[in-house]
């Protein structure tokens, strides 16, 4: 492996991440709000 490829399977190895972490709290985020509407301002 050249070293791009693994530069380009590192990026994609965090970009995957980080954009399952921003789902995941995202829909915790919003499945809290459901589950406890009387809290939400």
């Amino acid at each position: 492996m050249s070293f791009i490829t693994i530069v380009n399977w590192e990026l994609v190895q965090f970009v995957s991440v980080s954009m399952i972490h921003e789902y995941v709290s995202h829909r915790s985020v919003y499945l809290y709000r459901y589950s406890f509407p009387r809290c939400s301002n």
